[in-house]
Order: structure tokens, then C-alpha cells, then sequence
């Protein structure tokens, strides 16, 4: 019998990297791993020596589909990096096509924070995260691209965000990946 819409209900799960996963990437390990967005130690990340704080979106600070919401421990991290000295910069790296302003509104960030989007790139097409040019480009516009340990991503895929950031020179620090779910009411367990 077919559910109809009403019988089901989104879930918000966490998911460790593993090898079964699609963003998992044998060899590759990030210089911190956190379960959780907000247990990072901001003592730990500031050890790194990265003056400059890269943060992807989806499945890091929000769930991978649907609306950009925030639990309040994302919001509660996300400005204590925002005021920590150590830090220079607090800036968005994600292929969410959603318009800037309302992203950063949406995750509780100061609106001077910049925003890195997938831009074209000419010939050479466009610059995804999955590129080199793209984490370039950035640390470029974060006028470290002489010393790009300067920045670190906090990023949920080792493939889109890890991988391809330590192959630009940049520190990394890998959380679990929030995806949102849909899931039939009745499977839910009160025990």
C-alpha cells in the first residue's frame, strides 16, 4: 500500500565517513575530524596556524536537500568563530546556488562574510569545488595563496571539500555529513 504524503516525515541523520559512502576517498585524512559541527574545538583549529576560516554548506551546516535551516549549536559555533580573534575571516565555500544575502542571514553570519561560489572559468569551464582552480581562486581572494595553510576548511566530504582543498596547500577538518531524509511515520519507534 503506497504512503501518501501526510504517512511520512523528514529525518535529519548524521552520517560517519565510511568506505560505502560516496564521499569517502581511501588515503585521505583531514587534519581534524569533529562528529559534530558544534563540538569543534576552536583551540585545536586555531592550532593549525589558519588565520582564514572556510566553511561549506550543505551537509555541514544544514542538511544536504531542502530549506537552509540551522540548529541553535550551528548558530552558537558558527559566532563564536565569527568573534574569535585568531580568526580573521569567516567565509562560505559551496556550490548552494542560493542567493548570498539570505544564506548568510539564514546561518546567523555577519553579511561582510564572502561567499565562494563555482564561477566560470572561460575555456576551461566551470570551477567546482571538485577543483583545484576553484580553492586557488579563493585563496587568492584571501590574499594567501602563498601560504594557503593560512586558511582551513570545515567541510563533510572527503571528496568535495577535503580531498580537494589539501590539494591546494589548505588545512582541513572533516565533520559528519547532515543529510534530511524522508521517512514513512509508522517506522518511527517510540522505545
Amino acid at each position: 500500500m503506497a504512503t501518501s504524503p501526510s504517512d511520512r516525515f523528514y529525518e535529519i541523520v548524521r552520517i560517519a565517513p565510511s568506505p560505502e559512502d560516496p564521499h569517502y576517498v581511501q588515503g585521505c585524512t583531514a587534519d581534524l575530524y569533529f562528529p559534530v559541527f558544534g563540538d569543534v574545538d576552536l583551540d585545536r583549529v586555531a592550532a593549525l596556524g589558519s588565520m582564514h576560516v572556510l566553511l561549506d554548506v550543505d551537509g555541514t551546516l544544514t542538511a544536504t536537500s531542502g530549506r537552509i535551516s540551522v540548529d541553535p549549536r550551528t548558530k552558537q559555533k558558527l559566532q563564536e568563530i565569527a568573534k574569535d580573534p585568531r580568526f580573521e575571516t569567516l567565509s562560505l565555500a559551496t556550490e548552494n546556488r542560493a542567493h548570498a544575502e539570505d544564506l548568510l542571514h539564514n546561518l546567523g553570519v555577519a553579511t561582510t562574510s564572502l561567499v565562494f561560489q563555482p564561477w566560470e572559468a572561460g575555456s576551461l569551464g566551470t570551477s567546482w569545488k571538485t577543483t583545484e582552480r576553484f580553492w586557488k581562486k579563493i585563496l587568492f581572494e584571501l590574499d594567501c595563496f602563498d601560504e594557503p595553510h593560512k586558511a582551513v576548511l570545515i567541510g563533510d566530504s572527503l571528496v568535495r571539500d577535503i580531498q580537494p582543498a589539501q590539494a591546494a596547500g589548505m588545512k582541513t577538518v572533516l565533520v559528519d555529513r547532515i543529510e534530511r531524509r524522508l521517512r514513512p511515520r509508522d517506522s518511527i519507534s517510540f522505545n
